[in-house]
């Protein structure tokens, strides 16, 4: 016996037929709104490293970071904390990362450098860190996708963590340039090594077509945040990297911290 026909089920859409509304999510971009007369708090995550131990390849290592990133974005968080949680025996490569002393961060608000979040850009480890260090793989995708993408090669050497970056998702978070977002009075940039003859000051790559002008001296691939009241053909100034939360009220990434264990997360504290 045959089936029989059902037209309703079988029906094609024709020229005078309506197509069904378009239900792509709304870009990132939409979800973030400035909290008038700025913020002073911010929000933390702790996370385990053996989050990225249980993927056998590396592309399946790579999702883990990848969706906390984006997690971390659209809930506007402004810490993530990666905490050793796996035994000694199975992770001798672990070393902590000391937290950077007050005095480098009186320096750091001198001239907006942001050291904790371009700290990957020294390492010198040559191999995929997965497996004897899964905090550092961790933590080194997480810094790579907070970073503007303008930006990452300047900050981050080529590295067998980053082989598949190409498949993690965009951000797409106030602070990556965007042409809809031009207004902001704030940016992210890197120095440059190339300046003019005789001339003081540094240049910065903002992710615009031309580099702006800075009067203060601050070593090349160095990120720091500008502050340009004016728009981009007006004057800029180098601020502190919480300046944009503290004072605009805007969500302007995340930073991220190693901790040797689940109590070195409340125990050392960095102050963002």
């Amino acid at each position: 016996m045959s089936r029989p026909d059902h037209p309703e089920k079988r029906r094609k859409l024709g020229h005078d037929d309506e197509a069904p509304p378009n239900r792509d999510p709304p870009r990132a971009a939409a979800r973030f709104h400035p909290i008038e007369g700025g913020r002073d708090w911010t929000i933390s995550v702790a996370i385990p490293g053996s989050i990225v131990a249980d993927y056998k390849t590396l592309d399946q290592r790579m999702t883990a970071p990848g969706r906390i990133a984006r997690a971390l974005a659209i809930f506007n968080v402004d810490e993530v904390v990666v905490y050793n949680d796996l035994p000694p025996l199975t992770n001798e490569g672990y070393q902590e990362q000391p937290l950077p002393h007050k005095k480098d961060r009186r320096d750091n608000r001198s001239h907006g450098s942001h050291n904790s979040r371009s700290s990957h850009k020294n390492d010198s480890e040559s191999s995929i860190t997965a497996d004897v260090d899964p905090c550092h793989f961790l933590t080194h995708v997480l810094s790579y996708l907070e970073a503007p993408p303008f930006m990452r090669k300047a900050l981050f050497p080529i590295h067998p963590n980053l082989r598949l970056a190409g498949l993690l998702p965009g951000l797409d978070m106030p602070h990556h340039p965007n042409p809809i977002d031009i207004a902001l009075p704030y940016r992210e940039g890197v120095t440059l090594e190339a300046m003019a003859p005789n001339a003081k000051g540094t240049l910065v790559d903002i992710g615009n077509r031309a580099p702006i002008h800075l009067k203060d001296e601050v070593p090349p691939k160095t990120r720091i945040t500008i502050y340009l009241p004016e728009g981009d053909n007006g004057p800029a100034e180098a601020v502190h990297p919480a300046a944009p939360r503290e004072e605009g009220g805007y969500y302007w990434g995340y930073t991220v911290r190693r901790a040797a264990s689940l109590s070195a997360v409340f125990e050392d504290v960095a102050t963002l």
